[in-house]
């Protein structure tokens, strides 16, 4: 492999603004000519993270850069305050690669999140790659568009210039989810309900005996606080 200095100096060649990245689209869709049909079938992913606001010079494109930024749907004067990854996932193999990214004041809206998801989805396409699903977190603004783009229980995907993409949250955050609808609410299981207070019975009896069914579960996972009001029933079935 090259040195740590040999592939700064390379990576400094390779200037990657806002929007879909055209050098490495390029390079990787040199890629994508020698891969089999099944490793070109893959999932997009999509996640945010919190930036600090900081403004500074780019000689190289000769403007300032730490402005909101969506690459070809423009920039704006507000500072950036969060940054939007795009993220290649193939589904038989390991290989990931990240493809785009935008800066923006705040997480991005959903009116915003439509035409970029769109605009990946549609740029991914074109270099041979087969997209399959789209998977974020359960934010508010992902939900929001989730809704516009008509995805429901009974039709879990929506269509991209006439190309059938499923639509799903992260499994991590849908464990959450699960876990805290029950610390709240409780479930009903076959007609029985179910609490968080009987997961919190079960560890207070497993520390006690001397061969532990749960060993790895421990008291960070529950909140006392959370179970001292009378928990509410809801009304609908774990999944």
């Amino acid at each position: 492999m090259p040195s740590a200095q040999t592939l700064n100096k390379a990576i400094k060649n390779v200037y990657v603004k806002p929007g879909i990245c055209a050098n490495m689209m390029h390079l990787f869709e040199i890629k994508v000519s020698s891969m089999a049909l099944q490793e070109k079938v893959c999932a997009i992913l999509l996640d945010e993270m919190a930036l600090k606001a900081s403004l500074q010079f780019n000689p190289l494109d000769d403007q300032v850069e730490g402005f909101e930024d969506f690459g070809q749907f423009g920039r704006s004067p507000k500072h950036a305050t969060h940054a939007l990854v795009f993220m290649l996932r193939e589904l038989s193999t390991k290989w990931k690669q990240p493809v785009s990214y935008y800066l923006s004041n705040g997480p991005v809206k959903a009116h915003m999140l439509v035409p970029l998801l769109y605009e990946v989805i549609r740029g991914v396409s074109a270099i041979g790659l087969v997209m399959k699903i789209v998977i974020c977190d359960q934010g508010r603004n992902n939900r929001a568009m989730c809704s516009r783009l008509h995805i429901t229980e009974e039709q879990p995907y929506f269509y991209c210039d006439s190309v059938k993409i499923f639509f799903m949250y992260d499994p991590p955050h849908l464990l959450k989810s699960i876990r805290n609808n029950l610390k709240l609410h409780g479930f009903i299981v076959n007609a029985t309900p179910v609490f968080w207070s009987h997961i919190v019975k079960f560890y207070d009896l497993d520390c006690k005996s001397p061969i532990r069914m749960a060993p790895k579960l421990t008291s960070i996972y529950y909140d006392n606080a959370a179970i001292q009001s009378p928990p509410r029933m809801s009304g609908s079935p774990s999944p």
